[in-house]
């Protein structure tokens, strides 16, 4: 599948699920998941179009970093990640991140009963 997100090339891959009754009530479960590869053009925030969708806005964020480096602006603070970090933030919250050229990383869009619990353990 070809994503059409300015900086993501063209190896990247992403795949959507939707939870069954059950797995909503109970477990933890994606959402979306992706393995991107990207380049200094790539950027995401909690104002595009996609964030606005609730299969987004409503779940929580796991990002590993295989290669390269990311930027975050997460909760009004600016971090860099590199390769062998992972970052874990609430979609619901205001968010920013940006990945500069040869990044390659996983992410994971899940929820579940008590994920905001656990993440804020975590």
């Amino acid at each position: 599948m070809e994503i059409s997100e300015a900086g993501v090339l063209k190896t990247s891959q992403r795949y959507f699920f939707t939870p069954s009754a059950l797995a909503d009530e109970l477990f933890y479960y994606p959402t979306r998941v992706g393995h991107y590869f990207c380049d200094h053009r790539y950027t995401f925030s909690n104002y595009a179009e996609t964030a606005q969708l609730a299969s987004h806005r409503l779940n929580f964020m796991l990002i590993a970093i295989r290669q390269g480096a990311m930027h975050f602006m997460l909760a009004g603070e600016r971090a860099i990640a590199v390769s062998g970090h992972a970052v874990l933030f609430d979609c619901r919250q205001p968010h920013e991140y940006s990945a500069g050229d040869g990044t390659e990383f996983y992410w994971l869009l899940f929820n579940g009963l008590n994920t905001e619990a656990f993440c804020r353990r975590i």
